[in-house]
């Protein structure tokens, strides 16, 4: 058997947690259809929301000052969402989808070069499944290939299920 490298990150699911705490929006608005949208957004707002656990894991005034920053920012991409909640909600569960698929498909980590094996056992093991049952984490994992080729990343689909929503919107163009 291969030594598989795990390219798992905590932040992507302390970003669902909190996503979950906060509520339970989970409609796509118009303005994040498109996965290249969604990629534009998520790389003007990565470095922020990646800093989740940090503010996260502190004072209950850490904890709103990173909800404030992050409905803040998404004013400006969101602009059919009003509710400032709503929108940090659909961006930390965005953001966690994105991140997942495009450190899984990237083709090293810091940790070193991903494998076949370890992009198959991540999209069917929790990828895909979590995809599934979330629209709006799904649509951040269907962004990951955009949100490579905006940061000129290069990546692979080596290993990933021929049928995961990695694949389903980039193949396409």
């Amino acid at each position: 058997m291969t030594n598989t490298i795990r390219i798992e990150d905590p932040a992507m699911d302390m970003a669902r947690q909190v996503a979950d705490e906060l509520g339970s929006f989970s409609n796509i608005p118009p303005t994040l259809i498109d996965p290249a949208n969604v990629a534009r957004y998520l790389d003007a707002i990565d470095d922020r929301v990646a800093q989740v656990a940090g503010y996260y894991e502190s004072s209950e005034q850490n904890k709103k000052l990173f909800v404030d920053q992050i409905s803040e920012l998404s004013k400006v991409f969101i602009t059919d969402v009003e509710n400032s909640l709503d929108r940090v909600v659909l961006t930390l569960k965005l953001w966690a989808g994105c991140l997942d698929a495009a450190k899984t498909i990237a083709m090293e980590t810091r940790n070193g070069p991903n494998t076949q094996e370890g992009r198959h056992v991540l999209f069917k093991d929790k990828i895909d499944p979590l995809a599934q049952v979330d629209e709006i984490y799904r649509a951040g994992v269907e962004a990951a290939p955009f949100f490579k080729t905006l940061r000129n990343q290069d990546f692979s689909f080596d290993g990933v299920p021929q049928n995961s929503p990695v694949r389903s919107k980039y193949e396409k163009i």
